[in-house]
Protein backbone atom coordinates (compact mmCIF):
# COMPACT_ATOMS: atom_id res chain seq x y z
CA UNK A 1 0.00 0.00 0.00
CA UNK A 2 1.31 3.78 -1.31
CA UNK A 3 2.02 6.19 1.68
CA UNK A 4 1.25 9.14 0.05
CA UNK A 5 0.27 8.72 -4.20
CA UNK A 6 -0.03 5.22 -5.24
CA UNK A 7 0.82 6.80 -8.98
CA UNK A 8 4.76 7.84 -7.95
CA UNK A 9 4.71 4.33 -6.38
CA UNK A 10 3.74 2.77 -9.19
CA UNK A 11 6.16 4.44 -11.49
CA UNK A 12 9.16 4.30 -9.16
CA UNK A 13 8.85 0.70 -9.06
CA UNK A 14 8.71 0.25 -12.94
CA UNK A 15 11.93 2.23 -13.33
CA UNK A 16 13.36 -0.06 -10.15
CA UNK A 17 12.63 -2.86 -12.30
CA UNK A 18 13.39 -1.69 -15.27
CA UNK A 19 17.11 -2.69 -14.69
CA UNK A 20 16.33 -6.42 -14.28
CA UNK A 21 13.91 -7.27 -16.66
CA UNK A 22 13.89 -6.90 -20.51
CA UNK A 23 10.56 -4.81 -20.29
CA UNK A 24 8.10 -3.02 -17.87
CA UNK A 25 5.01 -2.24 -18.54
CA UNK A 26 2.48 -0.09 -16.56
CA UNK A 27 -1.13 -0.54 -17.09
CA UNK A 28 -3.62 1.83 -15.48
CA UNK A 29 -6.32 4.42 -16.35
CA UNK A 30 -4.77 7.37 -14.62
CA UNK A 31 -3.13 9.94 -17.08
CA UNK A 32 -0.88 10.94 -13.80
CA UNK A 33 0.98 7.93 -14.39
CA UNK A 34 2.32 8.99 -18.37
CA UNK A 35 3.02 12.28 -16.84
CA UNK A 36 5.37 10.73 -13.92
CA UNK A 37 6.54 8.36 -16.56
CA UNK A 38 7.61 10.95 -19.03
CA UNK A 39 9.43 13.00 -15.93
CA UNK A 40 10.97 10.56 -14.08
CA UNK A 41 11.98 7.74 -16.41
CA UNK A 42 13.84 9.50 -19.50
CA UNK A 43 16.09 7.27 -20.79
CA UNK A 44 14.64 3.92 -19.81
CA UNK A 45 13.48 2.79 -23.42
CA UNK A 46 12.44 -0.88 -21.55
CA UNK A 47 9.28 0.53 -20.08
CA UNK A 48 5.77 0.71 -21.41
CA UNK A 49 2.46 2.86 -20.49
CA UNK A 50 -0.77 0.59 -21.55
CA UNK A 51 -3.83 2.19 -20.88
CA UNK A 52 -7.07 -0.20 -21.72
CA UNK A 53 -9.36 2.65 -22.21
CA UNK A 54 -10.31 4.18 -25.45
CA UNK A 55 -9.29 7.62 -26.61
CA UNK A 56 -5.97 9.55 -26.90
CA UNK A 57 -3.72 9.93 -24.01
CA UNK A 58 -2.79 13.44 -23.92
CA UNK A 59 0.94 14.37 -23.77
CA UNK A 60 0.61 17.53 -22.36
CA UNK A 61 0.07 17.87 -18.35
CA UNK A 62 0.63 21.15 -16.49
CA UNK A 63 -1.40 22.93 -14.17
CA UNK A 64 -4.99 20.75 -15.28
CA UNK A 65 -5.37 18.94 -11.80
CA UNK A 66 -4.70 16.15 -10.60
CA UNK A 67 -5.76 13.49 -7.57
CA UNK A 68 -3.99 16.22 -5.39
CA UNK A 69 -4.41 19.60 -7.15
CA UNK A 70 -7.73 21.63 -7.76
CA UNK A 71 -9.05 22.12 -11.33
CA UNK A 72 -10.11 24.48 -13.56
CA UNK A 73 -13.74 24.43 -14.53
CA UNK A 74 -14.83 22.93 -18.10
CA UNK A 75 -11.25 22.91 -18.91
CA UNK A 76 -9.84 19.96 -20.49
CA UNK A 77 -6.30 18.58 -20.90
CA UNK A 78 -6.95 18.92 -24.47
CA UNK A 79 -7.32 22.69 -24.25
CA UNK A 80 -3.86 22.51 -22.57
CA UNK A 81 -2.01 20.69 -24.93
CA UNK A 82 -3.39 22.67 -27.69
CA UNK A 83 -2.66 26.12 -26.19
CA UNK A 84 1.08 25.01 -25.77
CA UNK A 85 0.95 23.95 -29.06
CA UNK A 86 0.14 27.23 -30.84
CA UNK A 87 2.06 29.16 -28.19
CA UNK A 88 5.32 27.61 -28.04
CA UNK A 89 6.80 30.62 -26.03
CA UNK A 90 4.82 29.67 -22.60
CA UNK A 91 6.78 26.08 -22.71
CA UNK A 92 9.53 28.02 -20.79
CA UNK A 93 6.89 28.70 -18.04
CA UNK A 94 5.99 24.52 -17.80
CA UNK A 95 9.55 24.01 -17.42
CA UNK A 96 9.81 25.89 -14.22
CA UNK A 97 7.26 23.61 -12.52
CA UNK A 98 10.03 21.21 -12.75
CA UNK A 99 12.87 23.46 -10.66
CA UNK A 100 13.53 21.98 -7.67
CA UNK A 101 14.33 26.00 -6.23
CA UNK A 102 12.19 28.75 -7.77
CA UNK A 103 11.12 31.88 -6.29
CA UNK A 104 7.26 31.60 -5.86
CA UNK A 105 6.31 34.91 -7.77
CA UNK A 106 8.39 34.09 -10.27
CA UNK A 107 6.37 30.53 -10.43
CA UNK A 108 2.86 32.35 -9.47
CA UNK A 109 3.49 35.07 -12.49
CA UNK A 110 4.37 32.48 -14.87
CA UNK A 111 1.47 30.42 -14.27
CA UNK A 112 -0.63 32.55 -14.59
CA UNK A 113 0.58 34.03 -18.05
CA UNK A 114 0.00 30.26 -18.94
CA UNK A 115 -3.87 30.04 -17.58
CA UNK A 116 -4.60 33.87 -19.02
CA UNK A 117 -3.46 31.52 -22.68
CA UNK A 118 -5.68 29.11 -21.96
CA UNK A 119 -8.61 31.11 -21.37
CA UNK A 120 -8.13 33.00 -24.34
CA UNK A 121 -6.80 36.53 -23.06
CA UNK A 122 -4.79 38.51 -25.36
CA UNK A 123 -0.93 38.32 -24.70
CA UNK A 124 -1.07 42.14 -23.52
CA UNK A 125 -3.34 40.51 -20.78
CA UNK A 126 -1.63 41.06 -16.94
CA UNK A 127 -3.99 39.58 -15.07
CA UNK A 128 -6.25 37.06 -14.52
CA UNK A 129 -8.94 39.53 -12.61
CA UNK A 130 -8.94 42.23 -15.09
CA UNK A 131 -9.71 39.20 -17.85
CA UNK A 132 -12.12 37.95 -15.56
CA UNK A 133 -13.93 41.47 -15.34
CA UNK A 134 -13.92 42.09 -19.12
CA UNK A 135 -15.25 38.47 -19.86
CA UNK A 136 -17.83 38.98 -16.75
CA UNK A 137 -19.17 42.41 -18.70
CA UNK A 138 -19.51 40.89 -21.58
CA UNK A 139 -22.15 38.08 -20.00
CA UNK A 140 -24.51 40.45 -19.04
CA UNK A 141 -25.89 41.22 -23.01
CA UNK A 142 -26.14 37.10 -22.70
CA UNK A 143 -29.54 35.11 -21.65
CA UNK A 144 -28.06 32.54 -19.50
CA UNK A 145 -24.42 32.72 -18.37
CA UNK A 146 -22.67 30.25 -16.42
CA UNK A 147 -20.22 31.76 -13.70
CA UNK A 148 -18.20 28.96 -13.25
CA UNK A 149 -16.64 29.27 -16.84
CA UNK A 150 -15.04 32.29 -15.70
CA UNK A 151 -11.49 32.45 -15.18
CA UNK A 152 -9.99 32.74 -11.59
CA UNK A 153 -9.13 35.22 -10.04
CA UNK A 154 -5.75 35.83 -9.35
CA UNK A 155 -6.03 35.20 -6.24
CA UNK A 156 -7.40 31.63 -6.36
CA UNK A 157 -5.42 30.93 -9.39
CA UNK A 158 -2.04 31.28 -6.83
CA UNK A 159 -3.31 28.74 -4.39
CA UNK A 160 -3.89 26.57 -7.31
CA UNK A 161 -0.42 27.00 -9.35
CA UNK A 162 1.78 26.27 -5.92
CA UNK A 163 -0.57 23.01 -5.59
CA UNK A 164 0.65 22.03 -8.75
CA UNK A 165 4.14 22.61 -8.09
CA UNK A 166 3.93 21.22 -4.97
CA UNK A 167 2.68 17.63 -6.50
CA UNK A 168 5.30 18.26 -9.51
CA UNK A 169 8.00 18.33 -6.84
CA UNK A 170 6.61 15.47 -4.99
CA UNK A 171 6.49 13.36 -8.47
CA UNK A 172 10.56 14.00 -8.33
CA UNK A 173 11.20 13.54 -5.21
CA UNK A 174 11.71 16.89 -3.67
CA UNK A 175 10.06 17.44 -0.58
CA UNK A 176 8.28 21.08 -0.14
CA UNK A 177 6.19 22.06 3.20
CA UNK A 178 2.60 21.70 1.90
CA UNK A 179 1.76 25.11 3.96
CA UNK A 180 4.10 26.82 2.10
CA UNK A 181 2.18 25.86 -1.44
CA UNK A 182 -1.78 26.05 -1.50
CA UNK A 183 -2.45 23.75 1.37
CA UNK A 184 -3.25 24.78 5.20
CA UNK A 185 -3.20 22.38 8.22
CA UNK A 186 -6.71 21.85 10.20
CA UNK A 187 -7.60 19.06 12.47
CA UNK A 188 -8.45 16.52 10.02
CA UNK A 189 -4.99 16.94 8.09
CA UNK A 190 -4.57 18.74 4.96
CA UNK A 191 -7.23 21.09 3.51
CA UNK A 192 -6.59 23.26 0.27
CA UNK A 193 -6.83 27.11 -0.05
CA UNK A 194 -9.06 28.19 -2.24
CA UNK A 195 -8.83 32.01 -1.82
CA UNK A 196 -6.73 33.97 0.87
CA UNK A 197 -8.94 37.35 -0.46
CA UNK A 198 -12.19 38.41 0.73
CA UNK A 199 -14.59 36.66 -2.17
CA UNK A 200 -17.50 39.59 -1.79
CA UNK A 201 -17.57 42.98 -0.16
CA UNK A 202 -19.17 43.05 2.87
CA UNK A 203 -21.91 45.87 1.20
CA UNK A 204 -23.10 43.26 -1.33
CA UNK A 205 -23.54 40.98 1.49
CA UNK A 206 -25.92 43.49 3.11
CA UNK A 207 -28.30 43.49 0.39
CA UNK A 208 -28.44 39.42 0.09
CA UNK A 209 -31.92 38.50 0.78
CA UNK A 210 -34.29 35.34 0.22
CA UNK A 211 -37.61 34.38 -1.23
CA UNK A 212 -38.10 31.05 1.23
CA UNK A 213 -41.74 30.20 1.44
CA UNK A 214 -41.28 28.01 4.27
CA UNK A 215 -38.17 27.31 6.87
CA UNK A 216 -34.93 28.78 5.96
CA UNK A 217 -33.41 25.30 5.08
CA UNK A 218 -30.09 24.43 3.04
CA UNK A 219 -31.27 26.26 0.08
CA UNK A 220 -32.12 29.26 1.82
CA UNK A 221 -30.16 32.58 0.30
CA UNK A 222 -29.18 34.09 3.23
CA UNK A 223 -27.91 30.96 5.28
CA UNK A 224 -25.31 30.25 1.85
CA UNK A 225 -24.40 33.59 2.32
CA UNK A 226 -23.63 33.10 6.20
CA UNK A 227 -25.70 35.17 6.79
CA UNK A 228 -29.06 35.71 9.36
CA UNK A 229 -32.33 36.76 7.02
CA UNK A 230 -33.34 40.02 7.92
CA UNK A 231 -36.55 42.35 7.24
CA UNK A 232 -35.67 42.65 3.00
CA UNK A 233 -36.28 39.22 3.05
CA UNK A 234 -39.48 38.76 1.01
CA UNK A 235 -41.52 36.02 3.18
CA UNK A 236 -40.22 35.94 6.57
CA UNK A 237 -39.51 39.27 7.12
CA UNK A 238 -36.39 38.07 9.43
CA UNK A 239 -39.01 37.21 11.70
CA UNK A 240 -40.95 33.96 11.40
CA UNK A 241 -37.82 31.59 10.48
CA UNK A 242 -35.49 29.47 12.36
CA UNK A 243 -32.41 31.80 10.49
CA UNK A 244 -33.01 35.00 12.25
CA UNK A 245 -31.13 37.00 14.81
CA UNK A 246 -32.07 36.28 18.36
CA UNK A 247 -31.67 38.34 21.14
CA UNK A 248 -28.86 36.21 22.26
CA UNK A 249 -26.91 37.18 19.80
CA UNK A 250 -27.00 40.83 19.97
CA UNK A 251 -24.48 42.91 22.26
CA UNK A 252 -26.05 45.99 24.01
CA UNK A 253 -23.78 48.54 24.93
CA UNK A 254 -24.18 49.40 28.83
CA UNK A 255 -21.65 52.03 28.56
CA UNK A 256 -24.24 54.89 28.53
CA UNK A 257 -24.24 56.12 32.45
CA UNK A 258 -27.45 58.87 31.53
CA UNK A 259 -30.45 57.82 33.17
CA UNK A 260 -33.49 58.69 31.97
CA UNK A 261 -36.74 59.32 34.13
CA UNK A 262 -38.95 56.56 34.56
CA UNK A 263 -42.87 57.03 34.56
CA UNK A 264 -44.96 54.41 36.57
CA UNK A 265 -48.63 55.05 35.76
CA UNK A 266 -51.51 53.19 38.22
CA UNK A 267 -55.18 53.61 36.82
CA UNK A 268 -57.87 53.82 38.44
CA UNK A 269 -61.69 55.30 38.33
CA UNK A 270 -61.69 58.39 37.75
CA UNK A 271 -58.04 59.32 38.16
CA UNK A 272 -55.04 58.05 37.34
CA UNK A 273 -51.83 58.54 39.51
CA UNK A 274 -48.41 59.33 37.96
CA UNK A 275 -46.04 58.51 40.14
CA UNK A 276 -41.94 59.57 39.12
CA UNK A 277 -39.31 57.71 40.19
CA UNK A 278 -36.45 59.02 42.16
CA UNK A 279 -34.36 59.43 39.87
CA UNK A 280 -35.67 63.06 39.31
CA UNK A 281 -33.91 64.97 41.63
CA UNK A 282 -36.05 67.18 43.62
CA UNK A 283 -34.36 70.20 42.58
CA UNK A 284 -35.74 69.30 39.12
CA UNK A 285 -38.67 71.42 38.25
CA UNK A 286 -41.20 68.68 36.13
CA UNK A 287 -44.48 70.11 34.50
CA UNK A 288 -46.54 67.13 33.33
CA UNK A 289 -49.17 68.14 31.58
CA UNK A 290 -53.31 67.04 32.64
CA UNK A 291 -54.53 63.86 30.40
CA UNK A 292 -58.43 62.98 30.22
CA UNK A 293 -58.26 59.74 31.75
CA UNK A 294 -60.61 58.21 29.37
CA UNK A 295 -58.15 58.51 26.56
CA UNK A 296 -55.73 56.04 28.68
CA UNK A 297 -55.12 52.62 27.77
CA UNK A 298 -55.38 50.80 30.98
CA UNK A 299 -51.37 50.37 30.15
CA UNK A 300 -50.51 53.39 28.61
CA UNK A 301 -47.50 53.74 26.34
CA UNK A 302 -44.67 56.46 27.82
CA UNK A 303 -45.16 58.22 24.51
CA UNK A 304 -48.40 59.60 25.37
CA UNK A 305 -47.46 61.68 27.88
CA UNK A 306 -45.68 64.66 27.17
CA UNK A 307 -43.13 65.73 30.26
CA UNK A 308 -41.51 68.79 29.91
CA UNK A 309 -38.53 70.28 31.61
CA UNK A 310 -38.55 73.74 33.12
Amino acid sequence: QAFEDADTLIVQTAIEHSDIYDNVEIVGEDVDLLVLLTGLAQGKENIFFHKPAKGKVPAVFICNGCDTTSALFNVGRKKFMTVLRKNPQLKSAAQLFRAKDIDTEVLVAAGERFLIAVYGGEKQETSLSSLRYKRFAKSVTKSTFNLSTLPPPTTAAREHILRTYLQVQTWMGNYKEPEEYGWRKTKQGLEPVINNAQAVLQELLKIIACKCKRKSGGACGCRKAGLKCSMICKNCDGETCDNVVFDDDVDYDDSDDDVSPTLTYVAEEDNVNIMIDDVINDDDNVNIEPTDPSTIDKEPSPKRLKVHEC
